[in-house]
Parts: C-alpha cells; sequence; structure tokens
C-alpha cells in the first residue's frame, strides 16, 4: 500500500536522524483510513446517467477521505468526480469550471 511505503519511509529517516545524533523517535499509525467500495447498482445508474447526457465517464478509485467512507458502514454509495484545473483537488486553489459542474 502506498501510504505505508510512506510510513517505512518516514520511519527509516527518522530513525537515521536519531542515530546520527544521539537522539530517539517514535512513530505509530493513529488513524487508518479503508477504502469503500461503491455501490455496483449506484455506478451503473451513474454511467447510465452521464451517457444519457453525453458526458465522458470514467470508473477510478479514490484516494481521498471522504464522508462516503463514514456512510458506506451502513449504506450504499456512489459518487461523482468532476475534473479540476491542474488536477489541484481539495485546496483553495481548487477549480473547475461551472460547465463541468451542471447539465
Amino acid at each position: 500500500d502506498g501510504l505505508d511505503r510512506v510510513y517505512d519511509a518516514v520511519r527509516a529517516r527518522a530513525d537515521a536522524i536519531a542515530g546520527d545524533t544521539g537522539t530517539s523517535f517514535g512513530f505509530r499509525n493513529f488513524y487508518i483510513s479503508h477504502a469503500a467500495p461503491t455501490d455496483p447498482a449506484f455506478r451503473d445508474v451513474i454511467e447510465a446517467a452521464a451517457e444519457s447526457l453525453g458526458l465522458s465517464r470514467l470508473r477510478m478509485p479514490s484516494g481521498a477521505g471522504h464522508d462516503a467512507q463514514s456512510v458506506a458502514r451502513f449504506a450504499p454509495i456512489g459518487m461523482v468526480f468532476v475534473p479540476s484545473r491542474d488536477g489541484i483537488s481539495h485546496s483553495p486553489q481548487e477549480w473547475t469550471p461551472p460547465e463541468d459542474v451542471t447539465n
């Protein structure tokens, strides 16, 4: 998993610094986010709606944390993503033109 590789790299670098400086370092994962698969029926409905409107569509995993992760514990979920300028998301610099979010 990508996040585990990041944690491993942080631990390795911190351990090296601790060894060089005679200090110690402690690290524990206190937040673990699990993937929440979307409901196949919801995916089909979303894709059919996009197709009927002549919109492009692409199935893709989301690495971001969303309310959907919590809701998925109790109910089926589906998600719709739209392109953002320069791929910037979840940031004040995020921008998606109105024509990409309206039909």
